[in-house]
């Protein structure tokens, strides 16, 4: 990576769990982002802020207005996923990423296994 060899650190974001999104999505979402060579890697759920689109295609759907919390990844409004589901995915991606940064391959792949039957589990 060209980043790389220049001394520039690389870091990733991404979203997971905008409408429409299913767990296929979201696990490949995450298999695709731990496979990339980044020194960090960030996820964060939509939060739809007043007078964007979003925010009036889920104004009916809105379960909390307080949006100083935003940073926290709470989830703002109901969509097909518990908080617990999409909190897990996200601990599921660091993790993986960490395990694949640090070059522990055999233990990423285990752990990807096991967390993506266990996040297709949970509500």
């Amino acid at each position: 990576m060209m980043a790389k060899k220049a001394g520039i650190e690389v870091g990733t974001f991404f979203m997971v769990s905008y409408p429409g999104e299913t767990e296929e999505t979201i696990l490949r979402t995450i298999h695709f982002s731990t496979r990339l060579p980044s020194d960090y890697l960030s996820y964060t759920l939509p939060y739809p802020l007043p007078g964007t689109g979003l925010y009036k295609k889920l104004e009916d759907r809105l379960i909390r207005d307080e949006w100083k919390m935003a940073g926290h990844n709470l989830l703002m409004f109901r969509g097909d996923f518990s908080q617990v589901k999409l909190r897990f995915a996200i601990f599921k991606g660091i993790v993986q990423h960490r395990l694949r940064k640090n070059r522990y391959f055999w233990l990423a792949d285990g752990f990807e296994f096991v967390t993506d039957n266990v996040f297709k589990m949970l509500r």
